[in-house]
């Protein structure tokens, strides 16, 4: 209160000021005693001392500074003359100083002001306030080049995240959804592509968090808001340690509710094992085995026809079951041929030599494997490709129908889009 009564009543105005300010900073950058940038630049990341330092600007320094005189009246009674006199000659001297060489905050120097001594001397005052803040997360991926795979995969695991039991969870606010007194705002969840890059919004009033898979590397998680009064806390620029504990506990809550229902990860690598080309320790490169491919998935099936063989089956029994599932004759398939297709299998984890022998069995996670892919290949791509491209289908299919119900609908919402333009 007294330094603003000084600063009323002072005859140099809001210019003089700022070049005194810039002066004492020059001085400070001479001296190498210019801290604060550093200091704040420092604390900034660090949530937790950059809250209690901004509280305590606020209003430690003046609690503390009494409470100190109040415990040296009460317990230290022959120090407390000596600090109460002190504490009124150190601002005394700091009024007299701000008086006569008065100055403003050195960073407003950067700063436009609105007003001219005259608006000063007349008493208009501004404060500065919060328009937008946005606060981010960023997670980096330890595979950056299966992050796109596990990103989509939460976005199909959390298409609810927008509902309102969910919103509430991630701001930690009671959600109304009925009276007069209900929260207002849309409870959605968006998924928008840009590019081929599709980001998660979910709102919650007037504020966003948006999530997505940052230049292929990590999930960025980001909350924007744009009304500091959904929250309760007023737009002055005093608050942005408030609001910057709500965005980023906004960020960490999401996180923590989100779940996904498998390893899209983990599947994908698996996939890639079997079907890519692999390097033995000696340097040999073993062919993968590729999906889709006709003398691949006859392998597969042959597998499957031997998973019930108690004693294994040989090169012999594999060529036989081979021929005929390719359509040809024993004599077109070498015994080499089956040695390499063994070999494949083999060095792929599929099958594995019964010691001491010429036989070879099924492993666990070769039956688990032909299964998927034969089932995959056979009884899912071929049919529903059959069913989509086949002009004159002998049976009517619900998978036909829905794919031309929705062709209709699109083609009827370009029509509308171009008569729109």
């Amino acid at each position: 209160m007294g330094y603003d009564l000084v600063r009323r009543h002072t005859a140099v105005g809001p210019a003089a000021a700022v070049r005194h300010g810039a002066k004492l900073l020059d001085i400070e950058r001479w001296l190498h005693i210019d801290l604060e940038l550093s200091v704040n630049g420092w604390m900034a990341p660090r949530s937790m001392l950059s809250t209690m330092a901004s509280y305590w600007y606020q209003f430690a320094h003046l609690s503390v500074t009494l409470a100190v005189l109040v415990w040296c009246w009460h317990r230290r009674v022959a120090s407390y003359r000596q600090v109460r006199n002190a504490l009124v000659l150190i601002n005394s001297t700091g009024l007299v100083v701000f008086l006569l060489y008065p100055l403003l905050r050195k960073w407003l120097r950067i700063l436009p002001n609105p007003f001219t001594d005259a608006d000063e001397t007349a008493g208009y005052r501004y404060d500065l306030s919060l328009l937008q803040t946005e606060f981010s997360l960023t997670r980096m991926l330890d595979t950056p080049t299966s992050g796109r795979v596990f990103f989509e995969q939460v976005l199909h695991d959390n298409l609810d995240a927008g509902r309102p039991d969910q919103i509430g969870l991630v701001f930690d606010r009671r959600i109304i959804r009925k009276g007069p007194h209900r929260t207002p705002g849309r409870f959605r969840t968006r998924v928008i592509t840009a590019g081929v890059t599709p980001s998660l919004h979910v709102d919650y009033k007037h504020a966003t968090v948006k999530q997505y898979h940052k230049e292929g590397r990590a999930l960025r998680t980001e909350t924007t808001i744009n009304d500091t009064r959904d929250f309760g806390v007023s737009k002055r620029l005093t608050n942005l340690a408030a609001l910057r504990q709500i965005g980023f506990t906004a960020n960490r809550r999401l996180l923590g509710v989100q779940r996904i229902s498998h390893d899209p990860i983990r599947g994908a690598q698996a996939f890639t094992e079997l079907t890519a080309p692999m390097i033995t320790p000696t340097g040999t490169r073993i062919p993968g085995l590729r999906f889709g491919d006709t003398r691949v998935h006859a392998l597969l099936q042959a597998l499957l026809i031997h998973r019930l063989l108690p004693h294994g089956f040989t090169n012999r029994d594999l060529r036989t079951l081979i021929a005929t599932l390719l359509g040809t004759t024993l004599e077109d398939i070498s015994a080499g041929k089956m040695t390499y297709d063994l070999r494949r299998l083999r060095m792929h984890g599929l099958i594995d030599r019964i010691p001491h022998t010429r036989r070879y069995r099924i492993t666990d996670t070769g039956l688990q494997n032909a299964l998927l892919f034969t089932h995959a290949h056979d009884h899912l791509l071929r049919t529903a490709l059959a069913e989509l491209t086949d002009p004159h289908p002998p049976w009517p299919s619900q998978l036909r129908a829905a794919d031309r119900a929705y062709q209709h609908a699109f083609d009827n919402l370009t029509g509308q889009a171009h008569l729109a333009a």
